[in-house]
């Protein structure tokens, strides 16, 4: 986040690998005195309980954990049979929306 602020023009938004990450970009934005949600928003990715617990609550995209890990033990499983698992798989994620976005800034 550091870097990112050093650019001009400065973004506007900044879209996280995760949630954790996300978070501590927030605590960059909050140390240099920029307004999270309002000067910059900030997006994670996974939907933690962290992200609801911090403040601000944080936007993020939730991700299906119980099925990625469902998933993933039966690609496991089919491996270790020895059986072939070349197949794509999609999992569909949602946007929630909470107090780390807002409008582009003027």
């Amino acid at each position: 986040m550091e870097t990112l602020l050093t650019c001009n023009p400065r973004p506007t938004a900044v879209f996280a690998g995760n949630d954790e990450l996300a978070i501590g970009a927030i605590q960059t934005l909050k140390r240099v005195g920029l307004r999270v949600g309002r000067d910059v928003s900030i997006i994670g990715f996974d939907d933690q309980r962290i992200a609801t617990l911090y403040e601000p609550p944080l936007t993020t995209i939730r991700v299906p954990t119980e099925e990625l890990g469902y998933r993933a033990t039966i690609l496991l499983i089919d491996v270790l049979r020895g059986k072939a698992t070349d197949s794509d798989m999609v999992l569909p994620t949602s946007l929630v929306t909470r107090s780390t976005t807002g409008p582009v800034p003027s």
